[in-house]
């Protein structure tokens, strides 16, 4: 991500001008175009960014690199080389970072407009790259979670006695999802304060940008590759309906409808969900699309929903979910007759404080009930 010395910006004193702005908009185009690239890593460059990074940090360069598919194959192999208490990864990204604030904290310092700069790069870039990239590309769930549930499903009972070792392996590690925002602020601060550019920051950008997921340790780096597929909805959050929505090559996955992870067999064969799963469910979010994938109309007649009004506008129903509200649905015969003279039904979930037919399609128009007059609506 270095290069050629960038152009002079008018100074800084308080307010964004357009050049800054323009700054601060490649640096967030660049690293969301990195932290959403399946383009798999350039392995001999990326090892030599990481390389770079150790020697501008101070560090002895690794002796030995070793190379996963997936962040659950780097874990497996951090815990592999890890043994002693004393060894732990986070040792050398600590050092590393701890170096980098104590230089960027007295650069920001001689600064008088510092924090106002803080505040107004972090509107800029927030959202995109600390929220989205992080957050919504994780599905709202931590991929540590993820990580963890998967070496319980493939250790527990193997490896008896080492799982929790494992687990443990999963903090100090670096990624473009997890660090993209601290980096990315960082280089506009300094290039919008007219500060000469940081070799530390820039090597240690460079390397978290050429590859996925990465461990510094002592004498030794676990790095691991891009994602084959990223797959998400309009508003950024991971879903898939018919595949996982994080793949890796060596078959680590995540499934996600809509920001939301779920167990595979969700995605993949959604009529073995159960009655019995969907209300036992006690995440809120995932007994939702447990819901959705079940089929609303179709829980109502197998969970045994009450029909609680009728009108000549519609049947409404009623069906308690445990620990959530209630499940109310409008069932609607469309007004325009088929090709073949039968009209077609619909059902429209509605609020749970809906309590008549009518007050329910009114809704679905957005209109107060007695402001409703069927015989006006196409």
């Amino acid at each position: 991500m270095s290069g050629t010395e960038p152009a002079a910006l008018p100074p800084y004193t308080g307010t964004l001008t357009p050049e800054h702005l323009a700054v601060i908009r490649a640096e967030r185009d660049q690293w969301r175009q990195i932290g959403l690239s399946t383009t798999p890593a350039d392995r001999p460059a990326a090892e030599a960014a990481v390389r770079h990074a150790y020697q501008a940090a101070g560090l002895q360069p690794p002796g030995s690199v070793v190379w996963m598919d997936s962040p659950l194959g780097g874990c497996l192999a951090k815990a592999a080389i890890r043994r002693h208490r004393d060894q732990l990864a986070g040792q050398r990204w600590r050092r590393i970072r701890r170096q980098l604030r104590d230089q960027l904290v007295g650069d920001r310092l001689r600064e008088p407009f510092r924090q106002q700069l803080n505040d107004q790069l972090g509107d800029q870039l927030r959202y995109q790259l600390d929220e989205q990239l992080r957050d919504e590309l994780r599905g709202h769930h931590e991929l540590d979670d993820q990580l963890q549930g998967q070496l319980g499903e493939q250790l527990w009972g193997r490896l008896p006695g080492q799982l929790d070792a494992v687990r443990g392996q999963l903090g100090g590690q670096l990624s473009p999802w997890r660090d993209a925002y601290w980096l990315a602020l960082s280089r506009c601060e300094r290039r919008i304060v007219g500060l000469a550019p940081s070799p530390r920051l820039d090597a240690l950008a460079d390397a978290v940008a050429s590859l996925g997921w990465w461990w510094p340790l002592h004498g030794s780096v676990v790095l691991t590759d891009r994602p084959v597929s990223i797959a998400h909805d309009q508003q950024g959050r991971l879903h898939a309906e018919d595949g996982p929505a994080l793949a890796w090559t060596d078959g680590s996955n995540l499934y996600a409808i809509h920001g939301v992870r779920v167990p595979a067999h969700v995605v993949h064969a959604p009529d073995t969900i159960t009655i019995d799963q969907i209300r036992g469910e006690p995440d809120v979010e995932v007994r939702r699309v447990l819901l959705e994938r079940y089929g609303h109309q179709r829980y109502l007649r197998d969970a045994g929903a009450q029909r609680v009004h009728a009108d000549g506008t519609g049947i409404l129903w009623r069906c308690r979910l445990p620990g959530d509200e209630d499940l109310v649905l409008v069932e609607v015969a469309n007004a325009t007759p088929e090709p073949d003279g039968t009209a077609r039904t619909y059902w429209l979930r509605v609020p749970p404080d809906v309590r008549t037919a009518r007050q329910a399609v009114a809704w679905t128009f957005d209109v107060d009930e007695g402001d409703y007059q069927p015989e006006t609506q196409t």
